[in-house]
């Protein structure tokens, strides 16, 4: 229930199982709520309960969404998963949100609401991944392997109530790294492009984090809408020293601190097309020439529990209201 709009959110749906081994299932959701475009549904997530509770700036731009989402999803033994989608998504800007854009080729009509109809492929491998396997949900416990992911999102125009058509690939390769004895190193390097012209909350709207606690999976110094791309690619790499240095300080040593030191690195471009389908095409902005860097180092395992990362941005430093640096804290429990 939300204090401010006076409207209850919900979701609901139905799952159901077909087969255990090979793991494969059917299921349907609706869902009505409020959501932030860049964190849901592949260009839509939703916030967790940390981040939402530590925010720098209010959420005052948000989307509505009623969406429908129709599923089979199949997972086998030998690390092959994936997800056949249909999506029936309504789109209605909240707040100080504008996504206003022409709804024809001659520009005399407009729309301030977004309808799309979507078909989804999702596929995931990972070689030697084990999983802890509950009734309703898997929890990955990690592989020592390559991870590969693959999103395909077709738009549907003219097929129940679809207003856009266009296409969506999206590709991620993540791994880690054992490099003994200096610790470990993370990275993931994504890279995406869309083939058509639709208004921005569509595009890839890049995660930023306008909280104090660390995001993992955004660039923590970057603010939502800060940077929109119809075409991109991105390298975040960790490099956990897992003590190598401050093991060899005596005083140090029994609080089993570990080192951290982290890059972020964005290249993007929005063309032309999918500026000017906006009524106001300065609302939105892109990266240029110059990618977006951001870099940090950080201190892990304090008190077993809490990482704290000093973060620095090395571009871009001339938009207003751009964080040039900062804190962020997150939990982790780590061995």
């Amino acid at each position: 229930y939300g204090t401010e709009d006076g409207k209850f959110k919900y979701m609901g749906g139905i799952r159901y199982t077909l087969k255990r081994k090979p793991f494969k299932a059917i299921g349907f959701q609706y869902k009505n709520d409020l959501v932030q475009p860049g964190l849901y549904e592949g260009y839509f997530k939703d916030e967790g309960w940390i981040v939402t509770l530590f925010k720098r700036n209010p959420s005052d731009k948000l989307c509505k969404v009623e969406s429908q989402k129709y599923y089979y999803d199949a997972i086998y033994s030998f690390g092959l998963s994936f997800r056949l989608q249909y999506l029936k998504n309504h789109y209605s800007s909240v707040g100080n949100l504008n996504f206003e854009y022409y709804s024809n080729d001659t520009r005399t009509e407009t729309n301030e609401d977004l309808n799309t109809s979507e078909i989804w492929l999702g596929a995931r491998y990972s070689s030697g991944e084990k999983f802890i396997e509950k009734k309703y949900k898997r929890y990955s416990l990690g592989s020592d392997l390559p991870v590969f992911q693959l999103n395909l999102i077709k738009g549907l125009k003219n097929f129940w109530d679809g207003e856009f058509n266009y296409f969506k690939v999206a590709l991620r390769l993540s791994d880690k790294l054992k490099l003994f004895p200096y610790g470990h190193m993370t990275y993931a390097i994504e890279a995406g492009n869309v083939f058509g012209t639709i208004p921005y909350p569509l595009l890839y709207v890049h995660r930023g984090n306008e909280s104090y606690a660390f995001d993992y999976t955004a660039f923590n110094l970057m603010n939502h809408y800060e940077f929109i791309s119809d075409r991109y690619a991105s390298l975040c790499a960790e490099h956990h020293f897992d003590g190598f240095a401050f093991r060899k300080i005596p005083l140090i040593r029994k609080l089993d601190w570990r080192e951290i030191v982290s890059i972020r690195i964005l290249f993007g471009h929005l063309s032309q097309e999918n500026k000017e389908i906006l009524t106001d095409p300065s609302i939105v902005s892109n990266i240029r020439s110059t990618p977006y860097v951001e870099t940090g180092v950080g201190l892990e395992n304090i008190l077993k529990l809490i990482r704290i990362d000093a973060l620095w941005r090395l571009t871009y430093l001339d938009i207003p209201d751009a964080s040039h640096l900062g804190i962020r804290v997150s939990m982790q429990l780590l061995f």
